[in-house]
């Protein structure tokens, strides 16, 4: 019943968002281990550790969604291009 209330192209984009924020988060643990091999040691306080991964995937997300929403258009954005132009 739900699934009549929300329309599949926002289904569709939330799989999309899922998908993506998945690749992020394994990208981010990579660069993350990149880093600790720079440095040619692991952050020793977990909580520093953690707080460069937020900052890493923090900015990923930023860039990505950011994209995202300048190359898809959104559900709104196609309904109104295919709603047919009225003559006055």
């Amino acid at each position: 019943m739900w699934i009549s209330i929300i329309s599949w192209g926002t289904i569709l984009e939330v799989i999309y968002y899922t998908l993506v924020a998945a690749g992020l988060y394994f990208m981010s643990d990579r660069i993350l281990d990149r880093i600790e091999i720079m440095r040619g040691e692991r952050f020793q306080n977990r909580g520093v550790r953690s707080m460069v991964f937020f900052a890493i995937i923090l900015i990923l997300a930023f860039m990505t969604f950011g994209l995202i929403n300048f190359f898809v258009p959104t559900l709104e954005q196609t309904e109104v291009l295919q709603k047919p132009a009225t003559s006055q």
